[in-house]
């Protein structure tokens, strides 16, 4: 059985980026056309990230 409760202590590891590849990469985002798949995809890693990043807290 699989539960769907948080496992405590388990927290992945959250990678850091420097500002010039934010820069970069903010540039290639906006360079997107508005209905690339990616943008949603982005979005959900962006809330991974918020996610990992609050659960050792």
């Amino acid at each position: 059985m699989i539960s769907s409760e948080p496992v405590v202590g388990v927290c992945p590891p959250i990678v850091e980026y420097n500002r010039e590849e934010q820069a970069l990469v903010a540039t290639e985002i906006e360079n997107l056309p508005e209905d690339a798949v990616i943008i949603d995809w982005l979005a959900d890693y962006s809330l991974l990230r918020e996610q990992a990043s609050t659960c050792g807290s």
